[in-house]
């Protein structure tokens, strides 16, 4: 049912954040397979994109304290920084589908594709799977 609810989300308002939150709390294989689709799609609109990027990030660290907000990019970009933040709160539930074995890894290497391609992807998505990528980079330890 959440997988259905990323493909008619509105891309603004309240919405999509009640979505990621749930989707947040639940880790489940189906909805992890879905978000990796939404957030590579180039004809979903950018914020779902965003979003769904954000959602599979917490999936690799729970404690990511990071929020939508956050990866706005800003008017005029001289560099990409890492999204930072954290949370103690963790609660989450596994659905009946676990999350298979290197998700993290792969989540990495979907923000890796989407923040290399600045001449195709929306200056929103390539900025934000940036700022992720190098979050979860650090997150599964490879980055220092």
């Amino acid at each position: 049912m959440l997988a259905q609810l990323w493909n008619t989300v509105p891309a603004a308002g309240p919405d999509l954040e009640q979505l990621m939150r749930t989707s947040m709390r639940l880790r489940d294989g189906r909805l992890y397979s879905h978000l990796l689709r939404v957030a590579a799609e180039p004809h979903v609109q950018p914020e779902i994109r965003v979003a769904a990027m954000l959602v599979l990030a917490k999936y690799v660290n729970p404690g990511n304290g990071v929020y939508l907000a956050q990866l706005v990019p800003p008017d005029t970009i001289r560099y990409v920084r890492m999204a930072t933040g954290s949370t103690n709160h963790r609660s989450s539930f596994d659905g009946s589908v676990p999350l298979p074995a290197g998700y993290g890894r792969n989540v990495l290497t979907v923000l890796e594709r989407l923040a290399g391609d600045r001449a195709h992807q929306p200056r929103a998505v390539w900025y934000a799977a940036e700022m992720l990528r190098q979050r979860v980079e650090f997150d599964l330890g490879l980055r220092r």
